[in-house]
């Protein structure tokens, strides 16, 4: 959970008269054939709405990472415009494919249709999946060729 305080539009350190409170709880299953990692996450967002996010990704043994999301919300379809929900799709090309050198940075581009405030997250540096992912016995598998590297 988060309480967040919107910043002035000039960047310095005064804020806007608008603060919530927003969280969420995460599920994550990644089916063993396909590689498909499911991420849902249910909450409050940004808004003051709440609601459920779906994303699908796969992460493929280059690096390189295909997506796509929706969001469902509780604000109406008058508020948040084009099909009442959020949605879009993704991807993460590895900075390797343009070095000789390896990294593990990536390069995101994504499209997601609807720009408006309705199932915004708050940006945070890393969560705790993505920093215990590497750790975990798929990912191992997956990279096992590559450890030595």
């Amino acid at each position: 959970m988060w309480y967040a305080k919107q910043r002035d539009y000039n960047m310095m350190f005064d804020h806007l008269d608008y603060s919530t409170i927003t969280g969420h709880m995460n599920f994550y299953y990644q089916e063993p054939k396909s590689k498909i990692l499911l991420n849902i996450r249910g909450g409050r967002f940004l808004a003051k709405d709440s609601g459920i996010h779906f994303d699908f990704s796969r992460r493929f043994k280059s690096g390189f990472t295909m997506g796509a999301f929706f969001s469902r919300t509780d604000i109406s379809a008058r508020e948040f415009g084009e099909g009442s929900f959020d949605k879009g799709f993704y991807f993460l090309f590895p900075l390797e494919i343009f070095s000789k050198e390896h990294s593990k940075q990536t390069v995101p581009w994504g499209l997601r249709p609807l720009t408006r405030d309705g199932a915004a997250f708050l940006q945070i540096g890393y969560d705790l999946y993505s920093v215990t992912e590497q750790a975990q016995f798929n990912a191992l598998e997956r990279d096992f060729d590559d450890i030595y590297d």
